[in-house]
């Protein structure tokens, strides 16, 4: 398994430092990462398709994209991956084909499931897209033994214009997964916040899929201006600050959620991923020395499941909510990690609007919001 970093600026495609003495003969996959406006230009995929022609081009958007121990707005990152011994498979569809994102992903399921399938990594639109109803629909047609990682495409903190692609220019609406089969391939995972919870424990008392109507019997979008104080006429941008910790019923495992949007009128909230009635919340607040231990303890988790084997490649997914706390400290994040992978890790990555992962050591994924979610891949 060989990986190449290479940026894309001002029309030109250029190796990038940290990998620049790597020599790929046929890359079959390639990861684009970028500002949506920037990979929607015809021009922009005309480039990196002439550049890597017969490859399996994945594009999605984001909010900075991760190179190394750099993160950069304007230079689209491109990251090419030559497989010695493991068969890949990538399917794209559109939302605006289904009534719904579970049948969504009942669909990505069969068109990716096949023998000897060890991982799948998932990319989605980051607004149109309820990731947690895309998984639930995956899992109808794959076992739940089989992670799914990945993370929900961005377009900063504007939550209005996020895009995926497959082969082709990137459009809204979709969703790109790509299937690693064999027995030759080891993929990790490791996940972390590091965020703060305060105040008493709550309970969803109305809610739909991913709309929160009320916490306690009081409207949801009240109470959340309560605790954001000064912070409330920034609605919905400040609540990134804020997430909720949630609880379902009959599970101890917590799971972040941040607010995609609100709605005044009905007084509720749009989340990125579903929040059921009966569960219990918590409010979360920032810490940043926290959040950046958390990223570094994340990757040490993936280290160890590969017990010694060398990390030829970690991509890295962290949540636009976390870009916008930390600021000038973000790079600090990436450093934590690339620090616990060791110099030899090619490391690449972006914010998103949401991550995909398994909790802890269980196989079965989950969307999380304000994580650094990590995947770690060798090669035998």
């Amino acid at each position: 398994m060989r990986v190449k970093l290479y940026t894309l600026e001002n029309s030109e495609i250029n190796e990038h430092l940290s990998t620049a003495q790597t020599v790929l003969s046929t890359a079959q996959l390639i990861f684009v990462f970028g500002e949506n406006n920037v990979l929607g230009n015809e021009n922009t995929f005309e480039l990196i398709h002439q550049k890597f022609p017969t490859s399996q081009i994945v594009f999605c958007s984001s909010f900075g994209q991760v190179a190394d121990t750099e993160i950069h707005e304007s230079k689209v990152i491109i990251t090419a991956i030559e497989f010695a011994k493991t068969e890949i498979k990538c399917e794209s569809i559109s939302i605006n084909e289904f009534s719904n994102c579970i049948e969504a992903g009942r669909e990505i399921g069969k068109r990716i499931q096949g023998e000897n399938l060890k991982h799948i990594l998932l990319f989605c639109d980051g607004v149109l897209i309820n990731g947690s109803d895309i998984l639930n629909g995956l899992y109808q047609t794959i076992s739940t033994d089989i992670p799914v990682t990945g993370g929900l495409s961005g377009d900063g903190a504007l939550f209005e214009d996020a895009s995926v692609g497959l082969n082709k220019v990137p459009t809204k609406g979709t969703l790109v997964a790509v299937g690693f089969y064999g027995h030759d391939i080891k993929i990790n995972h490791g996940s972390l916040g590091g965020w703060d919870s305060f105040g008493l424990t709550k309970t969803v008392t109305k809610s739909e899929d991913n709309i929160l109507f009320e916490i306690d019997h009081k409207p949801a979008l009240d109470l959340y201006k309560e605790y954001l104080g000064k912070y409330v006429d920034d609605l919905p941008t400040s609540a990134l600050f804020f997430p909720l910790a949630l609880i379902t019923e009959g599970s101890s495992d917590i799971i972040t959620r941040t607010i995609l949007s609100i709605d005044e009128k009905k007084q509720c909230l749009v989340f990125a991923g579903d929040i059921p009635q009966g569960s219990k919340v918590k409010f979360m607040k920032s810490n940043m020395s926290k959040l950046i231990i958390a990223a570094g303890e994340a990757a040490k988790i993936c280290k160890a499941k590969h017990h010694e084997q060398a990390i030829e490649f970690a991509l890295a997914v962290s949540c636009v909510g976390r870009k916008l706390v930390l600021k000038h400290r973000t790079e600090e994040e990436v450093e934590s990690v690339k620090e616990q992978l060791g110099i030899h890790t090619v490391l690449s990555g972006f914010y998103s609007h949401g991550e995909l992962v398994p909790f802890n050591n269980q196989k079965t994924s989950h969307l999380q919001n304000q994580t650094m979610t990590i995947t770690t891949f060798s090669e035998a």
